[in-house]
């Protein structure tokens, strides 16, 4: 896992209120990344159980470094993390947010 991907992984695992001990996070590793080019990721971990279903443990927005708003999702199958999807709000991108950039994703509802 590069430095960025990690600093992505515990931006979002802050989001979701989890922590991870550095010997763990260690033990894991990118076993696969999207075919479309983008920054998406799947983990692999001492821990990982691919027999359960995935869910949503952290929605999120950021920014990349050029600029581009970017949707961050970290997926985990039984409560370990299994991937981190990153999805465009407008032009393509293959870049990752900033970290500092990454925040909880909500709707605002339309004004009156």
């Amino acid at each position: 896992m590069s430095k960025d991907e990690k600093a992505v992984l515990l931006s979002l695992l802050a989001l979701a209120n989890r922590s991870v001990p550095d010997a763990d996070l260690d033990s894991w590793r990118v076993i696969g990344r999207c075919e479309c080019g983008c920054a998406s990721f799947d983990l692999a971990s001492e821990q990982s159980n691919v027999e359960s279903s995935s869910h949503i443990l952290a929605d999120a927005v950021g920014t990349t470094t050029s600029g581009t708003n970017v949707g961050a999702i970290l997926w985990s199958r039984a409560e370990t993390p299994s991937g981190v999807e990153i999805y465009t709000f407008g032009p393509d991108t293959n870049e990752l947010p900033t970290p500092e950039s990454i925040r909880p994703f909500e709707i605002t509802p339309p004004a009156d």
